[in-house]
């Protein structure tokens, strides 16, 4: 150290460690079916002193301090995390909540041709929901083709089920004609 007079001394001065920063991995559950709720979200911290206080926000003005490293029950939608380790010291960071789009179907109805008949027919046209195979139910056992034959007449509900277990019910009804008569 020199002073203005150009004296100078020099002294052993020991530093001690820094603090760790903070560094984390998060991790994401998307939702199962559209507009639920059941999203998850966890962040692993690393780094820093022990221990960890989190602070998670959906970017509305609430926030939900905890001491776990994880959150559920979430909807779709961006939510950030701060982890603040016992020194103090800040990290930010965030997780992206996906939903799969929403489950939507229509049927086409075919009506029976003669009074007796029963050869109604059901096509079902469903769209939308997780990515994979639908099965189809209108009252009996689930099956994987979207047809229904040999159908008699009235209402009817076919139940449309995605790879995630998201559900539709489409209702329809069957027409008979009437008996001839002479």
């Amino acid at each position: 150290v020199r002073d203005s007079s150009m004296c100078e001394t020099i002294d052993t001065v020991t530093v001690g460690s820094l603090m760790a920063t903070i560094g984390t991995s998060i991790s994401a559950v998307n939702v199962s079916c559209f507009a639920s709720n059941d999203g998850s979200s966890s962040v692993t911290p690393s780094g820093g002193v022990n221990p960890y206080t989190f602070l998670w926000s959906d970017g509305s003005v609430t926030s939900t301090t905890a001491t776990s490293n994880s959150i559920t029950g979430l909807g779709a939608g961006n939510y950030d995390v701060s982890v603040i380790d016992a020194n103090g010291c800040q990290l930010f960071t965030g997780a992206t909540i996906a939903q799969p789009p929403l489950l939507e179907g229509s049927v086409v109805v075919s009506d029976i041709t003669c009074n007796g008949a029963g050869n109604g027919q059901v096509v079902v046209d469903a769209f939308g929901g997780a990515i994979g195979a639908y099965s189809y139910n209108i009252g009996g056992v689930p099956q994987a083709s979207n047809t229904f034959s040999g159908l008699g007449q009235g209402p009817f509900n076919v139940v449309v089920t995605d790879v995630n277990g998201c559900q539709i019910t489409i209702p329809g009804t069957i027409n008979e004609p009437s008996i001839l008569t002479q």
